[in-house]
């Protein structure tokens, strides 16, 4: 399913900055070290962090995997640099999903229902009458932690844009159903069984 969306770059962005973070956090955690994010080694040139350490410098540039080609030649570039400079380069790798494999049974229904009661305003800008029939989704990763639970999914949801059921009655409506692409983060409540909100959400309506 993950094929078709067209939000892919932004997923990407998410592993990488996460990924980021993640190594800056564990940086900053120990004694003595000094962090800087996003740095220029040289002028119009940075790279996702430096780190000073007691005993070296070190610089992280952050790859999602597959990289293409151009992004190959920029972690080269960075690597030469750095060694010239006298910096210990470091690139860390982060795989993006291509067969996700997570399921929550209880997923769809609450996706649904969260859709249904908190993004009304989508549907206002087709008609008074569009609703939201069914949905798909795909999740590609889970955080579950004393801090978060939270899912990230592509997906697709159908929404039905009919006339009133007064104009249907007499023939006078039309009906129709559109199948939008969707992606972003969801907070689950895992005792309740439900969605408790949503970060990045993205709906493509592009193709209605």
């Amino acid at each position: 399913m993950s094929d078709r969306f067209k939000f892919r770059p932004e997923f990407k962005k998410a592993l990488h900055d996460a990924k980021v973070a993640d190594i800056k956090k564990n940086y900053l955690e120990r004694r003595g070290c000094i962090v800087k994010e996003h740095y220029e080694i040289e002028k119009g040139i940075y790279v996702d962090l430096y780190i000073e350490t007691p005993k070296k410098n070190l610089i992280f540039k952050v790859v999602v995997q597959p990289v293409a080609p151009k992004d190959q030649k920029t972690v080269d570039t960075l690597c030469k640099l750095s060694t010239q400079l006298g910096y210990e380069f470091r690139t860390v790798s982060v795989i993006l999903p291509v067969t996700p494999d997570i399921e929550i049974e209880w997923f769809n229904k609450a996706l649904f229902d969260y859709f249904v009661m908190a993004q009304q305003d989508f549907l206002n800008r087709f008609s008074t009458h569009a609703q939201y029939e069914e949905l798909e989704s795909d999740i590609q990763s889970m955080t579950i932690s004393h801090f978060e639970k939270s899912v990230y999914v592509y997906g697709d949801i159908l929404v039905n844009t009919s006339s009133s059921q007064r104009k249907m009655a007499h023939g006078e409506g039309l009906e129709s159903n559109y199948r939008f692409p969707y992606e972003g983060k969801f907070f689950l409540n895992l005792e309740q069984e439900k969605i408790e909100g949503a970060e990045g959400l993205l709906i493509d309506d592009s193709a209605w």
